[in-house]
């Protein structure tokens, strides 16, 4: 139970009723005050407490208060004997709770195993879970201990359940696959004094490396390590309707875990399931990750090129205009001239200012040099066609483009015609093939596309085809509408959803607060952005917090938050140690705690061995506990 309550929330749960005051007045005055602190306790939290210290120090003086008893007198309740025991047995009885038997512990134990832990593995939810079912079934929850102890059984036997059904469902050739992940591939001088695993070369360490920015090279080491994946072979169905988020604690495990530990572990019999089934949780994770970091580059490749072509187009143009002489000038006179003259006639306006075989040197000039997205798109093929073309060939074998939409099935056809004429020589695509057009090429790009070739007639150019069609996958995978098979962000839209959402649409829409009809939510989230502009314009005026800079059209300001205050209980800790020792500080306090009973020894990695060495790891968990900050 919370220590820490406010006046109203004393009120709402701690004031006795009539009734209630009629049940517990049968009692001397330290065992009166006991058995309605144990009944209101129990009626929050639905458990008894387990010492005194649960029970909130404002709790005790308002029940004291409402009987004209001293809340001192609380002290004098005998917390082991008889009478507490009877205490908890009316209240029991009263609000028709039954103690916990052996046999209802077995149950829940199934219960958590068999229907929540499949899809919530948190302790600490699963804590909460655990209570509420207690409470729907008015049973009294046994201690705190016990519950711990039942919840990390079912864990455990859970994991034990997962890792035999993996290793049993994985092939032969599987199998060895991932051992070879932890096989070295090196040889190593025993009298080094250093960890053997940080030489050698393992292949699993290449598995384990991130992505890097989007460089060609990078590229084409991603699509290795995603080949590599993919050459494991797992059962496609190998951890269907596990939740991912599961499956990441034992990716991470592995990918902190060392390739020897996971060697020993292997050799022993109890083991080898486990190692097996780490190491196909973390090829399946990887594999996604992987896939979805190649997506990335893929999508800010053709972004920096098209980045990079506009700059260097619009430094063309803006060089161009400041070197030839004159033609600011000339851009005066014409406008100042068809100001004064605005019914004239342009030969006899325009003419005489300019003159008409300039203005026609001009407008060759502009054909010549092309419209500006044109131009554009001609750099981005150029540096498409010149370098960044390598990449196409690992990236289109190693992702697989999925579609739901039949509208997007031309785009995905064109990735196919693609990927067919990659291997073959030639500038053009043959007379003959199919190249589709409509539903993959921009209207504008149509005609771009197409190029006489030697004999004089119009073929598509590969190059200009390949990079329209790159274009409309990057923002058809930006919006989803076409999606990577073993992918997690890049996935299969309907995966968002849970399998019976068509049926049970209303109970999820009914969970999450939120209206079926898309015209109301529209509507609804409309009214609620009004409202919060309306406040922000109201309440900006006055706000000494905000300030509205004249530069860029009114930039907004913000003060800069305040230092977080120190918390309450630890700044009376550290008065009291100064009331009491006053040259002393409470690091000086925890590091002879630390010292007396190691108590940073119980802190433990999730892997079961230990990269900082003991003295770093106990002087950053000691200024944790000062800071007050988790360990």
């Amino acid at each position: 139970m919370k220590q820490d309550w406010t006046v109203d929330e004393i009120i709402g749960h701690f004031t006795l009723l009539e009734e209630e005051q009629e049940f517990i007045k049968s009692n001397a005055p330290h065992n009166k005050l006991g058995k309605a602190l144990l009944l209101k306790f129990f009626q929050y939290e639905f458990r008894f407490p387990e010492d005194q210290s649960e029970i909130p120090r404002q709790a005790i003086d308002y029940i004291a208060q409402q009987l004209d008893l001293s809340p001192d007198i609380f002290e004098s309740y005998n917390w082991y004997g008889r009478s507490i025991k009877t205490h908890r047995k009316d209240i029991r009885e009263v609000l028709g709770f039954r103690p916990a038997t052996l046999s209802d512990q077995d149950s829940l134990h199934n219960w958590l195993l068999n229907e929540i832990i499949p899809g919530e593995h948190r302790p600490t939810y699963l804590e909460e879970l655990t209570y509420s079912q207690l409470r729907e079934l008015y049973i009294e929850p046994p201690s705190r201990k016990q519950i711990n102890r039942l919840i990390t059984s079912a864990i455990y036997n859970h994991e034990q359940r997962l890792f035999t059904q993996t290793s049993e469902s994985l092939p032969a050739e599987t199998k060895a696959q991932l051992r070879n992940l932890i096989q070295n591939t090196g040889e190593l001088d025993e009298d080094l004094l250093v960890d053997a695993d940080e030489l050698l070369d393992y292949p699993i360490h290449e598995l384990k490396v991130g992505a890097g920015g989007p460089q060609v090279k990078n590229i084409k080491r991603v699509c290795a390590r995603l080949k590599r994946l993919q050459d494991i072979d797992l059962p496609t169905d190998l951890f269907e309707g596990i939740p991912l988020r599961f499956l990441r604690q034992y990716r991470q495990q592995v990918a902190v875990e060392s390739p020897s530990h996971l060697q020993m572990h292997d050799k022993s019999k109890l083991g080898e399931a486990q190692t097996l089934t780490m190491l196909a949780v973390f090829c399946w994770v990887r594999q996604q990750e992987i896939t979805d970091d190649l997506a990335d580059l893929f999508i800010r490749v053709l972004k920096d090129i098209r980045l990079r072509a506009k700059y260097n187009e619009e430094k063309r143009l803006l060089n161009d205009f400041i070197r030839v002489d004159g033609k600011q000038q000339l851009l005066f006179r014409l406008a100042h001239s068809m100001l004064d003259n605005p019914d004239g006639i342009i030969s006899e306006v325009l003419y005489p200012v300019i003159g008409e075989a300039r203005l026609q040197a001009l407008v060759e000039e502009s054909k010549n040099k092309g419209e500006y997205y044109k131009s554009v798109q001609m750099k981005v093929t150029a540096s498409y066609s010149y370098h960044y073309r390598q990449i196409l060939p690992p990236l289109l074998k190693a992702l697989r483009f999925r579609s739901n939409n039949d509208q997007h099935k031309p785009l995905i056809d064109a990735l196919k015609i693609v990927e067919k004429y990659l291997s073959r020589t030639g500038s053009y695509y043959p007379k003959r093939a199919l190249i589709p057009v409509e539903g993959v090429i921009q209207k504008q790009w149509q005609d771009w596309i197409y190029q006489a070739d030697k004999s004089g007639g119009p073929h598509i150019r590969r190059s200009r085809y390949e990079v329209c069609v790159l274009q409309a996958l990057s923002e058809k995978l930006r919006c989803k509408e076409i999606w990577i098979e073993s992918a997690n962000r890049y996935r299969n839209p309907a995966e968002d959803v849970p399998p019976d959402f068509n049926e049970k649409r209303k109970m999820y829409y009914d969970a999450l607060s939120l209206p079926i009809s898309g015209k109301k939510f529209v509507k609804r989230l409309k009214k609620q952005m009004r409202k919060a502009l309306r406040a922000l314009n109201d309440n900006m005026p006055d706000n000494d917090a905000v300030e509205i800079l004249p530069k860029g059209g009114g930039w907004i300001k913000l003060t800069p938050y305040k230092a977080q205050e120190e918390p309450i209980n630890l700044e009376y800790l550290k008065e009291h140690i100064k009331q009491r020792w006053w040259m002393t500080s409470l690091l000086d306090v925890i590091k002879e705690v630390d010292l007396q009973v190691g108590f940073t020894d119980g802190f433990k990695s999730l892997t079961g061995q230990q990269r900082l060495p003991q003295e770093e790891l106990q002087r950053e968990c000691k200024i944790d506990c000062v800071n007050g900050m988790p360990v």
